[in-house]
């Protein structure tokens, strides 16, 4: 059976075109849909009055939150509709892009009446582009009237006018036991083993609690959780006892499963029962009492009127197995742990691998913010609301009859009104202040901002996936590895070199994490669908079990029943068929449904444990295939490929082949998918290229005048690739160029090519090949302070523009390049020193200058004059963006499109360069010799097929693994040239451009794409005779712009030494350094008890001038002074020897005389 799969393209195209679909998708679900269930899972507050303050009224206080509601983007407290706030104002003043919040909040006071009003709790972030965004549904010719790119695709915050970006973090899978060995567990006590099986239980507004059975040595098994950063361990009969009330028999019943021969599992199961029997626990009133006087301490939501069942109730339901509200299911649901953790130290299944991407899942930015949104909520109430009330009571003026004043609307909005900072504070920080750490293993690095050095590097970081920080600092390499589970999932190519390798990676092109619920699906109805598809729905009768030879199926974490081993294939292909045909709308089967079939192994070892896993929900790694059987897309997730027959192309497939790729392609990422005939290049050559692209100056947007950037980089004249792939297509990457199309002959001349360097034709270089810019944006308060005031004049208007001060006034100011209003003229070129504000200052009634600091000459581009929130006309910012020219020096760095970057040698004059019979002269030489060790055969694929683009006046759009004739991609492009009269493989005889003559050998010539890169030397040119120095060290600082020195380290200290520079070694590390001189006593070897004693001689009769000016006489007399150098320790002054030595040799004699250590020197002459 052979098709074709392409034809696919233009359908799924407009599902994964938008490069931030799951980013946006996430924050619009979480906060239109999921805030609102985080609502209803919200414990009220309750607020018990002390006995010694009941007088005021009332004994108990109850609040609880009852909605939530979100404003638009807009400036104003009261009409929201008066001033539309849209992304582009926020950039340019500077602000942060924000919604109201709003709530409504019910009160009861004992057995009052039920009040509810509604507070707006401050404004949070919001994300750009989608539902809670001004520019939803705008069209491109829209935006651009917005001040926006006519591509903006959205995704990010703007916080402080800077846009951040949340990153993706790679979790656990969501409610799926994972079995694992970690060596950790036996620190826990002698009892315990490696051996554990967790599951992390997310609930549907995103609450996660991960729960771990650990494996005892006598069989018994251990339940540990982590509750506000601390951990517990809690037997698990003690757990299960309290979920459902049944005998010692039916749980025994339950985990053997009729497996009575197998005394191993029996053995081990009493080891459970006898540790209830141990303590005294028989019923589920007994079980839940114990948990609730062991937990209520810690518990959030219990009072003094709280007893020990409900709060062993309130633990069960909101820590245990939280993604199901079902006693039930929360018992079959550990029962099922048990299970697995039974076959893994039995050696019936292999462990799972944590490393895996089946074994993954991904935490995307919207539901992040929603889980700290809810928990910033809760603590509001909870925690800051509760302080606030007790502080009340501790006022020495407290009057008990007005202490419901402090409970009114107002005062409950004050105390309550600080969670957009809160929320603010952590999109510019990246860091989580988290009373409970959300479950997560890191606190810092979920923030990175979404600079646009290019457009490629902008949309990498929506694209992005991170390990986690924690595994940063691990040094195992297990992992960064690629796994074959990660196939069409994690790009293989797109991760960087050195520290971050393996840990950052970047999704599949085809890749879509889902960010929101496709349905709602009832769970009666579809157990109901389950069951005609044959499946035994488990039963609450404990009496009536399943041995081990069915498929056990789980659905979002939630064991539904068991299914024959005999129809498992036939149930699994029932379901998959409801799904890809969606035949059966009644049905409501996501097209997203996670259908993982691990069927038995047929051996005594199963490499999984066996079951049907099914899921829905939001968070899970998607990507499209097609499938064969029914001819139509379908979407399937990394546990679910496992066990499925997927051809890559049409030759791959077989009788047995399920699925077939929609393009081999998909396994790339979107940068890595950029790169022409990236299959002809050595690997590590398509990894580098996919590091220089994101490094490249280009074209970043095409809304220049409304961007406020820190630092652009910018290419004045780029030009779109002859030569381009589908991908810069269909993503619009084509729409931002960045390089230019240059001849280049591949051949050895002049000498100034070698290692990597290479020449550039000089007229070239004057007609502009490389020519670019810097921008770099920043503002000066025109008032900072608003609050002090000086001789009766506010400082708030203490500075004014010049065109507000009279004109007697500004006669006085006379300075150039300054308009009369005392900003600077647009395009004036700044040097250090000059002025580039000036202001007029009210209260000294002169002009205030502001000098430009930077060393390089600049020219102003813009100048903005922004106001603030609070409509002060005189409280303004002045924003300025500055130009700095970029144009290519000996030094810069370019790259061609497949990892081969050099740097520029020299700019060889036109009329030397060589040429060929056309008369073409090259724009840029490279050695031959960086092809041969590299290995990059598809930079020359691109020379010759770009050649044959120009020749014949078209674009070349390819693909990465695309067929040509005969699979020979060098006779189709030859061929073209072979038409057009050229050399059937690209080479050309030349002449020499200094001699006339001919070369010997023909030269291979074309036209390459080359990048110029941001590492420019104008940036990182550094060099200083003196200046700045440590306090501490006396060396020289560290930084460009501090003036400092550049790090002369070991391997340079070595490479002077093996040139015998002693001399030159001794002048930079000591001279130019931190020289000083010092005495030694060469009696005790201390640098550090020597010191001088300077003494006026008792036979002195006058006083010197330096104490007294008035005596003129005293000036030409000679001073005697007694100078003596003693050793406070050997008390001597004879032994004591002037040498030269390093200062930070001091400082180190000194921390060691502080531990108690003393360092001897010997003084020798040579």
């Amino acid at each position: 059976m052979k098709t074709n799969a392409k034809f696919d393209r233009k359908e799924i195209s407009k599902i994964y075109k938008n490069i931030a679909r799951h980013h946006i998708d996430s924050f619009d679900f979480a906060m239109s849909t999921c805030l609102n269930r985080a609502c209803e899972h919200m414990l009220p507050f309750d607020y018990i009055v002390p006995e010694e303050s009941a007088s005021c009224g009332f004994k108990k206080l109850t609040l609880w939150y009852d909605s939530f509601e979100l404003g638009q983007p807009s400036l104003g407290e009261i009409d929201y509709d008066s001033h539309i706030l849209y992304p582009s104002e926020c950039r340019q003043r500077k602000m942060t892009y924000t919604i109201p919040l709003f709530a409504t909040i019910f009160k009861k006071f004992d057995d009052e009446m039920v009040d509810n009003f509604k507070v707006k709790l401050g404004d949070i972030p919001t994300m750009g582009r989608k539902k809670f965004c001004n520019l939803k549904g705008l069209t491109k010719k829209e935006l651009a009237k917005r001040g926006e790119d006519m591509l903006e695709f959205g995704g990010y915050f703007i916080v402080n006018g800077n846009e951040k970006v949340i990153r993706m973090l790679i979790v656990p899978k969501r409610n799926f036991p994972i079995a694992f060995k970690r060596s950790k567990f036996l620190e826990r006590g002698k009892d315990f083993t490696d051996y554990g099986v967790q599951m992390r239980c997310v609930r549907d507004d995103f609450t996660a609690q991960t729960i771990t059975l650990t494996y005892l040595s006598d069989g018994s098994v251990s339940l540990r959780l982590i509750y506000q950063k601390q951990e517990f361990l809690i037997p698990i009969i003690l757990i299960l006892k309290a979920l459902k009330n049944c005998t010692d028999r039916q749980i025994y019943e339950r985990i053997v499963k009729g497996n009575f021969n197998q005394r191993q599992i029996s053995d081990r199961v009493e080891a459970i029962l006898a540790v209830g029997k141990d303590l005294n626990i028989y019923d589920s009133d007994q079980s839940k009492a114990l948990i609730g006087s062991r937990f209520r301490i810690v518990l959030a939501g219990i009072t003094s009127e709280t007893s020990d069942i409900d709060a062993g109730d309130l633990f069960l339901s909101k820590h245990i197995c939280i993604h199901t509200d079902s006693y039930e299911a929360k018992f079959d649901t550990l029962i099922l742990m048990i299970d697995k953790l039974y076959a893994s130290v039995a050696n019936e299944v292999e462990l799972d691998n944590l490393d895996s991407v089946a074994m993954q899942d991904v935490l995307l930015g919207g539901h992040l913010y929603l889980q700290i949104l809810s928990e910033k909520l809760f603590d509001c109430l909870h925690i800051n609301l509760r302080a606030r009330l007790n502080k009340e009571l501790k006022r020495h003026n407290f009057d008990p009859m007005k202490f419901r004043d402090v409970l009114t609307n107002q005062k409950i909005n004050c105390g309550i009104g600080l969670i957009g900072k809160r929320m603010e504070n952590f999109l510019a920080t990246g860091n989580l202040i988290s009373r409970t750490n959300l479950d997560l293993m890191q606190t810092s690095g979920f923030c990175i901002i979404g600079d646009k050095l290019n457009n490629i590097r902008f949309l990498s970081h929506f694209r992005s996936i991170h390990r986690g920080q924690y595994f940063a600092e691990q040094k195992t390499t297990s992992v960064r590895k690629l796994l074959p589970e990660s196939w069409g999932f994690i790009c293989p190519v797109h991760t960087p070199d050195g520290a971050p390798c393996g840990l950052l990676n970047h999704i599949s092109m085809s890749c879509v994490p889902i960010g929101s619920e496709e349905k709602q699906i009832d769970i009666d109805k579809f157990r109901n669908i389950l069951g005609e598809l044959g499946m035994n729905s488990i039963s609450s009768d404990l009496c009536l079990n399943y041995h081990t030879g069915y498929y056990p199926v789980i659905f979002d974490g939630i064991h539904l029943g068991y299914v024959e081993k005999d129809i498992g294939e036939s149930f699994v292909e029932g379901l998959r068929y409801l799904k890809c045909t969606q035949s059966q709308p009644d049905y409501a089967i996501p097209r997203t449904l996670e259908i993982a079939f691990i069927p038995f192994s047929g051996y005594s070892r199963n490499l999984q444990w066996p079951g049907i896993f099914l899921a829905s929900t939001p968070a899970r790694f998607t990507r499209p295939v097609k499938n064969l059987h029914y001819n139509c897309i379908e979407w399937i997730s990394p546990l679910e490929q496992m066990n499925l027959s997927i051809a890559c192309t049409d030759e791959d497939i077989t009788p047995e082949t399920t699925h077939q790729e929609l393009d081999p392609i998909n396994i790339l990422s979107i940068v890595a998918s950029v790169g022409v005939f990236a299959e002809y290049n050595q690997s590590p050559r398509n990894m580098y290229q996919c590091q220089m692209a994101k490094q490249t100056m280009g074209t970043p947007y095409h809304n220049h005048q409304f961007r406020t950037d820190n630092k652009i980089y910018r290419l004045l004249f780029p030009h779109r690739p002859i030569v381009k792939t589908r991908t810069q297509v269909d993503f619009d990457i084509e729409e931002y160029p960045s390089g230019t199309n240059a001849v280049v002959a591949v051949i050895s001349y002049t000498g100034y090519d070698l290692e990597d360097a290479m020449i550039i034709n000089k007229s070239s270089y004057e007609r502009g090949f490389g020519h670019g810019v810097v921008y770099k944006s920043y503002t000066h308060d025109l008032n900072e302070s608003n609050s002090q005031s000086t001789r009766g004049i506010k400082s708030s208007v203490r500075y004014k523009f010049l065109n507000n001060v009279s004109q007697k006034d500004k006669s006085k100011i006379k300075l150039e390049n300054i308009d009369p209003d005392g900003l600077p003229k647009i395009g004036s070129q700044l040097t250090k020193g000059k002025p580039e504000l000036c202001i007029f200052d009210t209260l000294k009634r002169g002009a205030k200058l502001s000098k430009f600091k930077d060393s390089e000459k600049a020219r102003i581009e813009t100048v903005r004059v922004c106001g603030n929130d609070d409509k002060n006309p005189d409280n303004l910012s002045i924003g300025y963006t500055i130009r700095y020219s970029r144009i290519p020096v000996i030094g810069d760095k370019f790259s061609s499109r497949h990892g081969q970057k050099g740097v520029l040698s020299v700019l060889w004059p036109q009329v030397d360069m060589p040429f060929t019979e056309n008369g073409i002269t090259p724009d840029l030489i490279i050695n031959p010799h960086a092809f041969p060790s590299r290995m990059t055969m598809g930079m020359l694929i691109q020379s010759m097929a770009a050649k044959s683009g120009s020749l014949r006046g078209e674009f070349k759009t390819v693909e990465t693994f695309q067929r040509y004739d005969d699979n020979d991609i060098v006779g189709h492009f030859g061929k073209e040239l072979l038409d057009k009269g050229f050399n059937y493989h690209g080479n050309e005889l030349m002449y020499s451009g200094i001699f006339g003559t001919p070369l010997k050998a023909d030269i291979f010539i074309g036209v390459v794409y080359y990048q110029r890169l941001r590492h420019m030397v104008s940036d990182k040119s550094q060099a200083r005779g003196t200046g700045p120095i440590d306090i501490l060290t006396h060396q020289p600082v560290k930084g460009r712009k501090k003036g400092g020195g550049i790090r002369f380290g070991e391997m340079e200290r070595d490479s002077l030494l093996a040139h015998g520079a002693a001399y030159c070694l001794n002048d930079r590390l000591f001279r130019s350094s931190d020289y000083s001189e010092g005495f030694v006593c060469q009696n005790c070897g201390s640098i550090l008890s020597c010191y001088v004693n300077r003494a006026i001689m008792k036979t002195q009769t006058f006083i010197p001038p330096s104490l007294d000016e008035s005596n003129k006489d005293t000036e030409d007399k000679e001073i005697h002074m007694n100078e003596k150098v003693i050793c406070k320790v050997c008390k001597k002054n004879s032994n004591c020897k002037k040498v030269a030595l390093p200062f930070v040799l001091r400082f180190l004699a000194n921390e060691l005389a502080s531990m108690g250590i003393k360092l001897k020197f010997t003084v020798n002459d040579f």
